[in-house]
């Protein structure tokens, strides 16, 4: 299931080609993304977008530091 996270692609469209896989910017790194959500008074409040460039990057480093978890867990098992 993780593979889809590693594969890098780029979608062409008009004016150039679309990551698949792509850093958020350091605000959004740093800050994270604002859900969506209805306020205590009933109003709607948008949340920041969210591409799925910037989704397949966080997945994939999560993948990563996941596999590398298990491999250093594997590592002090076997000693």
């Amino acid at each position: 299931m993780n593979k889809f996270a590693y594969i890098l692609r780029a979608y062409p469209f008009t004016g150039g080609d679309y990551p698949s896989s792509e850093a958020p910017a350091a605000t959004l790194q740093q800050n994270g993304f604002k859900p969506t959500f209805v306020n205590p008074d009933g109003t709607f409040s948008a949340g920041d977008p969210v591409e799925y460039k910037h989704l397949n990057f966080i997945f994939n480093d999560l993948y990563a530091k996941a596999a590398d978890m298990e491999s250093r867990l594997t590592n002090l098992e076997g000693e």
